[in-house]
């Protein structure tokens, strides 16, 4: 048969023959198990027989999206702190300009309760996160002040760490009812360093554990008797919190996608402030009095009357319980002048005052000037050149253990934290950190821990309890800069055929973009255009998705990403027409369409693709 007729010639042996490409997309689409639209709609979990085929039922669609500006409150007057606002009203900025915001469906913001905060956290850890604001109100009430390493504090924390879990809640709740398909809570603090009885990292309650424990209850009140959750975490630090919380608990999965071994992290670490003022008890029972009596604040139009504190805030402590905080305080002074011997007899009796005061260091330049030369540090620092090369660089840092113990750890933490690489000095002068980051050689530093140093890959979960092994799934990166294709890899290789097996009913999204190419605390490469991708991915698996946003320290790359999560849950959810966007996977889609749509009267592979 010759061409003529419109048969093709044979092609030569050595080539295969000739197959249509599936595109990225059409890989992920394929995981998806729904056959229909309406299929498509509800979850696609796994089977109860109490509930038919376990879904939650089916969703009025549409993407949700939650956020208040009290969590804009939450600030450092200390301007080399990372987490600040600005990540997060950028972000709302930037989502309102280019339209995505206009396209969700707004959902009422909700301040979270001490019994839902309980579901996580121990009732002394509530108390100590709640009680920052009072400390600030009396102490610093025009500043902030530090907590712990990367935590600080002002008169509004309290406020903002219980509204960021309220929001997600609300998320959550509105996901579970079928008020909307899936949700995005635009949030701050973060959360997923947060244990049951332990602050770090930025995070004060774990917003992504609450909210999965009120979603399990909502869950079983709808008849699944026995609703799975997963949590995906891609945040570039491991969710050490989120992970000591669920460790044991079979009824919930987490993965984690982080950076793992020595690496860049924070460039220098800072103290906690540590004080030694007086607090005036009598002020402090008034305002503690006044506090409790106050009305409990509308939490909007979902149905929930609880002010942040309201009739469960915390009750002020007695005279006795403040002597013993008096005593615990002097000793915390003494162990400080301990660590500070460079202080005059006279500085000593007023030392955590000075610490209060102390002039906030700018820790980018210092890291810049650290790098370039060691003789810097040794004009810096006061010390000789001499002093530094025998400063030990094997300095052991403590770490407490996940979720242990029944008392509250605010700024108990000395891990080595989102730093890495610590050399530290022989001497520790006012207003220095633990240690110092020297990222001049971090492949070769075998000391130097990436934050916060967990996330092995042997941690599969249920040293207790058997079936919670395999429930914890860590993929550490063996190295730095791992980008869209990396992470596609091991999302379908690794999580995808886990999401399937597990048929969760609801699977929460831990998003921190600090994993973008450019973050001032990663050394990941994701673009806008990847977090598309995965966000769609894990659409296709599990409709019914939360998330939740966590780190990011590039506010253009925070919000860039962001649009990226939000136009694909949008998506997702049946949302059209969607706004035009810069994101460069949009612009490849449309430029793809424009080249088909000019040559398909030349291409039948254009006109009519197999």
């Amino acid at each position: 048969m010759s061409e003529a007729d419109g048969a093709r010639p044979p092609l030569p042996s050595s080539l295969p023959s000739l197959t249509s490409f599936p595109t990225i997309l059409d890989v992920m689409m394929g995981m998806s198990s729904p056959s229909t639209p309406e299929e498509g709609a509800m979850n696609a979990t796994g089977p109860d027989a109490k509930q038919k085929d376990g879904r939650i039922g089916r969703s009025a669609g549409g993407t949700g999206v939650v956020y208040d500006d009290v969590m804009l409150q939450h600030e450092s007057t200390d301007p080399t702190d990372y987490e600040r606002p600005g990540r997060l009203k950028r972000t709302l900025e930037h989502l309102r300009a280019i339209g995505l915001l206009q396209c969700c469906r707004r959902i009422s913001r909700h301040v979270a309760r001490t019994k839902e905060l309980r579901l996580v956290h121990s009732i002394a850890h509530i108390d100590s996160v709640d009680q920052l604001e009072v400390a600030a109100l009396l102490r610093h009430p025009e500043t902030s002040y530090s907590v712990g390493q990367d935590l600080y504090a002002n008169t509004s924390t309290s406020k903002a760490a219980r509204m960021a879990v309220g929001c997600v809640i609300a998320a959550a709740l509105s996901v579970v009812r079928g008020e909307v398909m899936n949700a995005f809570a635009l949030v701050r603090p973060p959360g997923h360093h947060a244990s049951v009885n332990e602050a770090s990292g930025f995070c004060f309650f774990n917003n992504v554990a609450v909210a999965v424990r009120v979603a399990q209850q909502e869950l079983r009140q709808r008849g699944i008797s026995a609703p799975r959750a997963l949590v995906f975490d891609w945040d570039v630090h491991h969710c050490d919190g989120t992970e000591s919380i669920f460790y044991e608990d079979p009824s919930v999965v987490v993965v984690s996608i982080h950076q793992h071994g020595t690496g860049r992290g924070h460039v220098l670490r800072k103290a906690p402030t540590v004080f030694t003022d007086t607090i005036d008890l009598d002020a402090l029972a008034a305002l503690m009095e006044e506090t409790t009596g106050e009305e409990a604040t509308s939490n909007g139009d979902n149905g929930h009357n609880a002010s942040v504190g309201g009739d469960d805030w915390h009750q002020h402590q007695t005279r006795e319980e403040e002597k013993e905080e008096e005593e615990e305080e002097e000793e915390e002074a003494e162990k400080v002048q301990r660590q500070n011997p460079q202080l005059s007899p006279e500085e000593e009796g007023d030392g955590r005052k000075r610490a209060a005061r102390r002039k906030p260091v700018d820790y980018v330049k210092m890291a810049a000037d650290l790098e370039e030369d060691d003789e810097a540090i040794a004009r810096m620092f006061g010390i000789s050149p001499e002093d530094l090369k025998k400063s030990s660089s094997s300095f052991s840092m403590s770490k407490s253990s996940d979720g242990g113990g029944g008392s509250s750890s605010i700024g108990s933490r000395s891990s080595s934290s989102h730093f890495s690489s610590p050399h530290l000095l022989q001497k520790n002068l006012p207003g220095d950190t633990e240690g110092l980051s020297l990222d001049e050689d971090i492949e070769n530093d075998k000391d130097g821990k990436f934050y916060p140093g967990t996330g092995h890959v042997e941690r599969v979960g249920g040293d207790t309890r058997a079936e919670a092994r395999g429930k914890n799934i860590n993929i550490p990166w063996p190295t730095l800069g791992m980008g869209d294709l990396e992470y596609l890899q091991v999302f379908l290789d690794i999580v995808a055929p886990v999401v399937r097996e597990y048929e969760p009913h609801i699977v929460f999204l831990s998003c921190g973009f600090d994993s973008a190419a450019g973050d001032l605390l990663g050394s990941m490469c994701v673009s806008p255009s990847g977090y598309y991708l995965l966000t769609k991915a894990v659409s296709a698996l599990c409709p019914n998705l939360v998330v939740a946003l966590e780190g990011g320290y590039n506010l253009s790359n925070v919000a860039r990403c962001s649009e990226a999560v939000m136009r694909a849950l949008l998506e997702s959810s049946g949302t059209a027409p969607l706004p035009h966007s810069r994101m460069l996977w949009y612009q490849t889609e449309e430029l793809v369409k424009r080249i088909r749509q000019r040559h398909e009267g030349y291409w039948r592979c254009f006109s009519h693709p197999e």
